[in-house]
């Protein structure tokens, strides 16, 4: 029996914990819970799961009485969830000596989604202050060591939800293939590469771009996209080797499954010594005095509970959005996320140009541009 399990029980009566999910989901179905309950999952020291739900009250008074390297703990999010936008990052530093800046990836980041969930970019927003600007929205955790970096990005003032991970999945994986797909048809004095591009898939760019990835960084430092708002060289720092010194995405895109574990806020992987934590060098709503209850609590991505913001969904190929509880959305209701439209018409683009798509079902359509791997917790 787990320190967390044992824990548990002293704390709780009647509390629920099973070593299978499909127990957790049968248990599930027959009860009416609110949808202020959290999903967790507990790691064991041989590396095997169990798994429960908690109340936020509950939550948080499990962390008031678990030591931290006791809280190998995990979100389990499952598709049936309304989520925040979350982002995994991470690469091993051995592999990417080039990279003398480990920051630089992660700033990338979040002018990504400072682009994405702001109405208009002007001047003043085209440099650092737009960082600062996202990081009033977006909570950056860290568990980086000496041997790889990591941090997670959560939405934690959320501008707008997604109906579930599988859909957020999708928005990430074609943004990225946009701003791949930029670089690859970018040309200056530097890179001025002819490709023929005859599929489309995340995977199949990298490779085309792999022999080019240091010449990018190095000199393609003043060649601007996104209507001058970030440079090829930034970009580029999204790409690292991995342990096999692959080309691959420092972004994961492998954290958007039906039964989804992301590690909770200060919960260390059994065995390891790099707990979760906030980040420091990007400090979460200009160090303001918010409660560590509250820290906690935003840090959830299916806490949603008294977020009254507009819900991204997908129907017919389309990302669309609604209002909570309403099915049609409101053409009058302003919506606080850049180029939606655009990210529609690109995903067509990709869908016609690509023959392998046509012949798939709606979905299948979309998620050609990444082949699907294994579940992972992070």
């Amino acid at each position: 029996m787990t320190y967390v399990e044992k824990l548990l029980k002293r704390l709780f009566q009647n509390i629920i914990i099973t070593h299978r999910l499909s127990d957790l989901t049968d248990h599930l179905s027959q009860q009416n819970l609110e949808k202020s309950h959290i999903y967790i999952t507990i790691e064991k020291d041989n590396g095997g799961r169990q798994f429960t739900y908690l109340t936020h009250d509950q939550l948080i008074t499990l962390y008031e009485h678990c030591p931290v390297m006791e809280r190998s703990l995990y979100e389990l999010i499952f598709s049936e969830n309304q989520v925040k936008l979350y982002i995994d990052f991470e690469y091993y530093t051995n592999n990417n000596a080039d990279i003398e800046n480990s920051h630089i990836g992660p700033n990338c980041c979040l002018k990504i989604l400072y682009y994405l969930f702001n109405m208009q970019i002007n001047d003043v927003d085209k440099n650092n202050d737009c960082v600062n600007i996202a990081l009033q929205q977006f909570l950056v955790l860290e568990a980086s060591t000496s041997k790889k970096i990591s941090f997670h990005f959560i939405h934690a003032n959320p501008t707008a939800l997604f109906e579930n991970n599988i859909t957020l999945g999708l928005f990430i994986k074609i943004f990225v293939h946009y701003l791949l797909s930029l670089i690859v048809k970018h040309k200056c004095l530097s890179f001025d590469v002819d490709f023929t591009l005859q599929t489309t898939t995340i995977s199949d760019l990298i490779t085309l771009l792999t022999p080019y990835v240091t010449i990018l960084r190095r000199h393609c430092t003043k060649c601007q996209l996104l209507s001058n708002y970030m440079t090829v060289a930034e970009i580029s720092h999204l790409l690292v080797l991995n342990t096999r010194n692959q080309l691959t995405l420092a972004i994961d895109l492998h954290v958007y499954s039906k039964c989804q574990q992301f590690r909770l806020l200060d919960s260390v992987k059994r065995g390891k010594n790099n707990f979760l934590h906030q980040s420091t060098y990007f400090p979460f709503n200009d160090h303001s005095n918010i409660s560590y209850i509250d820290l906690l609590k935003k840090s959830l991505v299916t806490n949603i509970k008294d977020i009254n913001v507009p819900i991204i969904y997908l129907e017919n190929n389309k990302f669309t959005k609604t209002l909570p509880n309403t099915i049609i959305s409101s053409p009058t209701i302003e919506f606080n996320i850049n180029n939606l439209n655009y990210i529609n018409d690109y995903t067509n683009h990709i869908l016609i140009s690509d023959t392998n798509c046509m012949r798939s079902s709606s979905l299948n359509r979309l998620t050609v541009i990444e082949h699907a791997t294994n579940v992972k917790s992070h």
